[in-house]
């Protein structure tokens, strides 16, 4: 495909640069190279700032590559943050891909679903803070509503909870967008409850910074006022 008789992967993603995809690309270009495989990372930056036009334009991408030559894909569709990016990737490998597809993070009928143990990670996180630190009133950020990881992890919340036999008002669980925006609007919700939160535990490590710097600028001390933690 890229002209040296190799087999090729495609790795479709938004924001290469930043922690979780970042990581992922470069494991996964380490491991191709030790298997003799090109990768190609087809990314994009998605909808930001007012200008529509860089983001139409930033979609073009998606129909560059030649589909039908990969011999693997690898999509992480939660990177994807408008919906018109999702269904335009999702159409080009459902139609035009030959070859395995893997969809990392997200189910996806038809793909190869990697998943990530969601259960464990909720569990310590949360034994850590109740049993550790004696904390009650802990809320939680997850991702955005339509999102099945995001619920996934919202209901392991809620259900690690209960076994402690502690409640969790509505003021203790907001949806997120897996990124920096909702900081403040979290930290407003979280707030305006009956009572401090002791810990705050966001869906992913991007939310948790926001939500970080909010509270800062605010003039909590963390994690003495309010304790965060973030997810993978």
């Amino acid at each position: 495909m890229l002209g040296n008789g190799k087999k090729t992967i495609g790795v479709i993603l938004e924001r290469p640069y930043v922690g979780f995809q970042n990581v992922l690309c470069q494991g996964i270009i380490q491991r191709a190279a030790e298997l003799d495989y090109n990768v190609a990372v087809l990314s994009s930056f998605g909808n930001y700032g007012d200008n529509d036009s860089n983001f139409e334009g930033d979609q073009n991408l998606f129909e560059l590559p030649e589909y039908e030559k990969f011999s693997g894909v690898i999509v992480v569709m939660d990177t994807l943050v408008e919906l018109k990016s999702r269904e335009r990737v999702l159409n080009n490998v459902k139609s035009r891909c030959k070859c395995p597809v893997i969809a990392a993070r997200t189910s996806v009928d038809g793909f190869i679903n990697l998943r990530f143990d969601n259960n464990n990670c909720m569990n310590d996180m949360i034994h850590h803070f109740v049993v550790d630190h004696g904390f009650k009133n802990i809320c939680f950020m997850s991702g955005p509503e339509d999102n099945e990881e995001s619920r996934m992890r919202l209901g392991n919340f809620l259900r690690e909870m209960k076994k402690y036999g502690l409640e969790v008002d509505e003021h203790q669980t907001i949806f997120g967008d897996f990124w920096y925006n909702r900081g403040k609007e979290a930290c407003d919700w979280f707030l305006s409850g009956k009572k401090k939160p002791d810990a705050i535990i966001c869906a992913n490590d991007y939310m948790a910074i926001a939500v970080s710097n909010e509270l800062i600028d605010r003039g909590y001390v963390i994690p003495d006022d309010i304790a965060i933690a973030g997810f993978v």
